[in-house]
């Protein structure tokens, strides 16, 4: 029978790429990927789905490579980090739902001394946000109910109270709370930022410059209404 349960040999295996994080180590070891990380990973996910089940009908088990287990490969496209794997394994179970639309799940994150799990949405839309803390608003005590789990949230917050909702409001800690999706952005575009920057300054130096150099060629420039061609000149000086 396939492992269905999280073994020592996973976390060997991402302490191991975290020292040598290159394709040419990560090929050479592909087979125990395959099997010390990903098959365990994908029998967990088809053993745990009928128990997520029992909470709710709608959440998504996907045993499938492409499902509940996320990619080990990193976009290095907007980062100056350009190791190419990620260096933990992580599940995600979300509702059914369309593509189009958001909705909350649980995620299962699992790294070398860094494990945990998480529960919620994951980098709301302004209306999704929006909709989360009208729910508070209508319904505390179901609020604080679900609080009791003792999830930790470890966000950042609004410095005022955002618009449309009560600044005196009981719960307006937990209604302040942004999603740290803002400071992840920040950091994501940061390096795009200074790309864009560096580019502006650069052009703005070669506009400048050719601007000088127009200046120059207009201020030597000689008026040519009365100007003889250069052969016409030599002729004029030979006495034609």
């Amino acid at each position: 029978m396939p492992v269905t349960h999280v073994t020592r040999e996973l976390f060997g295996f991402l302490e191991e790429l975290r020292r040598h994080n290159n394709r040419e180590w990560f090929n050479a070891n592909k087979e125990r990927y395959l099997a010390e990380v990903r098959d365990p990973l994908l029998a967990f996910v088809a053993a745990i789905g009928p128990k997520l089940a029992r909470i709710s009908p709608y959440i998504v088990a996907d045993a499938r490579p492409s499902g509940s287990l996320l990619r080990i490969y990193r976009d290095t496209r907007f980062t100056r980090d350009k190791t190419p794997y990620k260096t933990n394994a992580a599940l995600r179970f979300g509702l059914a739902s369309g593509r189009s639309v958001e909705a909350p799940g649980y995620y299962l994150h699992l790294e070398p001394r860094h494990v945990f799990m998480g529960a919620g949405m994951w980098h709301p839309s302004t209306e999704a946000l929006r909709a989360i803390r009208e729910a508070i608003v209508k319904n505390p005590r179901g609020w604080r109910r679900a609080k009791r789990a003792g999830l930790a949230h470890g966000e950042a917050t609004l410095k005022r109270p955002p618009g449309g909702f009560d600044a005196d409001h009981p719960l307006m800690d937990d209604l302040k709370r942004l999603h740290e999706r803002v400071f992840k952005l920040q950091q994501h575009f940061g390096q795009a930022n200074e790309d864009v920057r560096q580019i502006l300054i650069s052009a703005e130096k070669v506009e400048k410059r050719g601007t000088r150099i127009r200046e120059v060629d207009f201020d030597d420039a000689v008026p040519t209404d009365n100007v003889i061609p250069a052969p016409m000149r030599a002729k004029l000086q030979a006495g034609e």
